[in-house]
């Protein structure tokens, strides 16, 4: 499917999607509530990314619950770009979004996303 024209469009679907609809909210959640400073968190932000998070993920759970990946019956880049976005989701919680967060942790169980999150853990 993904070779073909019409087969890229899911993909550059998902792939804007992470981009565009969820790697904001998810960073600024995840900087305002984690990863700042306690100083340097503005509790308002997180908040309200908080509040912008749950229709995005309700978005990838009706679609993850026609197939188990987002864009073909494989693994694709669509898959790869919108978990790289959702990294931290499962601080956020997904217990909500039971297809979201067997997908998440599908993605991140294959080889290759286990190696580079231990590379980068490996550099701090």
């Amino acid at each position: 499917m993904a070779g073909d024209a019409p087969g890229r469009g899911p993909l550059y679907q998902w792939t804007l999607f992470a981009s565009s609809e969820v790697e904001t909210p998810m960073g600024q959640w995840f900087y305002h509530t984690t990863f700042l400073p306690e100083a340097e968190r503005k509790p308002e932000i997180a908040a309200d990314a908080a509040t912008r998070l749950p229709r995005r993920l309700d978005v990838v759970e009706g679609a993850l619950a026609k197939r188990p990946w987002l864009a073909d019956d494989t693994f694709t880049i669509a898959d790869l770009n919108l978990a790289a976005v959702l990294f931290r989701a499962p601080a956020f919680g997904l217990d909500r979004w039971p297809n979201v967060k067997d997908w998440h942790a599908r993605c991140y169980a294959r080889p290759a996303a286990r190696a580079a999150v231990a590379d980068r853990d490996a550099k701090g």
